[in-house]
């Protein structure tokens, strides 16, 4: 069999624990959109957007961010 390499394998299936931890941070330090229209609807009071496209984008209208970054006040 040829030596193959794998970037899936090379670390291994993290224990149970360790995933739960990885996602609760996920959920600690990023939002989706649902969640910040959610917010920004109901006018929460600390939600501070910052948006920091180009002009182009921002004229074109289209936010394409997969993720907003949460920053500890």
């Amino acid at each position: 069999m040829a030596d193959m390499n794998s970037a899936v394998l090379e670390y291994g299936a993290p224990e149970p624990t360790e995933t739960a931890s990885v996602m609760a941070d996920k959920l600690r330090f990023h939002t989706d959109s649902w969640d910040l229209s959610v917010d920004l609807k109901a006018g929460h009071p600390d939600i501070v957007v910052i948006d920091a496209r180009s002009r182009e984008a921002y004229a074109d209208g289209t936010f394409r961010a997969r993720s907003i970054s949460r920053t500890a006040r």
